[in-house]
C-alpha cells in the first residue's frame, strides 16, 4: 500500500512541473499590428453572434476549439477589410439564421421586436381598466339625511310595513 503523503508529494511535484498557462485573451489571435478599433469591432461582432457549437452561448464566450477556429476566421476576414454585414451573411448562409443573436427588424423579425411593446401596452391598459373598475364607486345619499349617518332613515312606507310585521309577530 502506498503512503498517502508520498502520493500527495508526487502530485504536487507533477503539477508544479507543468508549464504555467496564461488565460486566453480575446485579442490573442489578432495580428500584433491590429489597431484597437479593429479589436473592438471584431469583439462586438463576435458578441452578437450565437455559437453554432455551444448552444446558448455567443461566439465570443464559447470555449469550444471549433468556436476558436471560427473566431480566428472572422477576425482575419475583418482585418482583411471585409464589411461585418458580409461576414454575418456568409455565416448565416453556412449555419442558418440561428447564428444571429437577435432577429432582424424586418418581416417576422419586426413582429418579434414589436410584440413585447404591444404586450406591455395591452397589460398597462388592462391594469388601468381593472383599477378603474375596482376604484371608488359613487354612493347616493338622499338630501334629507344627516351626511354623518352611515344608514339613511327608512321611508314612511317601510316604517308602516315594519310596524305591521311587528303587530303580527306579537
Amino acid at each position: 500500500m502506498v503512503d498517502t503523503k508520498c502520493m500527495l508529494a508526487a502530485a504536487l511535484v507533477a503539477v508544479s512541473a507543468l508549464p504555467a498557462q496564461e488565460p486566453r485573451r480575446a485579442a490573442d489571435s489578432l495580428s500584433p499590428a491590429a489597431p484597437a478599433a479593429d479589436v473592438t469591432r471584431s469583439n462586438q461582432l463576435l458578441g452578437t453572434l450565437m455559437s453554432p457549437f455551444c448552444p446558448g452561448l455567443t461566439l465570443a464566450s464559447c470555449p469550444s476549439f471549433y468556436a476558436e477556429t471560427l473566431r480566428v476566421s472572422v477576425r482575419a476576414r475583418l482585418d482583411a477589410g471585409e464589411p461585418p454585414e458580409r461576414v454575418v451573411e456568409s455565416l448565416v448562409a453556412v449555419f442558418g439564421e440561428g447564428i444571429r443573436g437577435a432577429p432582424r427588424a424586418r418581416g417576422l423579425g419586426l413582429v418579434l421586436w414589436t410584440l413585447p411593446v404591444i404586450a406591455l401596452a395591452a397589460g398597462g391598459i388592462g391594469v388601468a381598466w381593472w383599477t378603474r373598475q375596482r376604484g371608488a364607486r359613487a354612493v347616493f345619499i338622499p338630501a334629507n339625511t344627516d351626511p354623518r349617518s352611515p344608514v339613511p332613515p327608512p321611508a314612511p312606507e317601510e316604517l308602516a310595513q315594519l310596524e305591521a310585521a311587528l303587530r303580527e309577530y306579537d
